[in-house]
């Protein structure tokens, strides 16, 4: 595989960083209440970042919880894209996981 495949082939896909113990994707961490997109079947189903005792689970709007796993293919939600107009959240303010889940299910 050349190296410009082998790159894009590794880009968005989510990885496991053993010595922080916290999902990856593109070399930052993923964390509880991050929006996220996944990959299913050739669609992009968004959601929530959650975990439990057993690991990461991304919810969706309908209240679906989808295992995240090392190597699915994933990308960060722009929340602009998610939001009713009416809303309005300031740059880099962090919502929390009620929010966010609140937000999705508006939309």
């Amino acid at each position: 595989m050349a190296k410009k495949d082998v790159t894009t082939f590794i880009m968005n896909r989510l990885a496991y960083n053993q010595d922080r113990d916290e999902l990856e994707l593109n070399g930052k961490s993923v964390g509880t209440g991050q929006l996220l997109e996944l990959s299913v079947m050739g669609y992009w189903l968004p959601g929530v970042v959650h975990r439990d005792g057993s690991g990461w689970y991304l919810l969706t709007r309908d209240q679906v919880g989808i295992r995240l796993a090392a190597g699915l293919r994933a990308r960060i939600l722009d929340i602009a894209l998610t939001l009713p107009p009416s809303a309005s959240i300031k740059h880099n303010e962090r919502l929390s996981p009620n929010e966010v889940s609140h937000t999705l299910q508006q939309s």
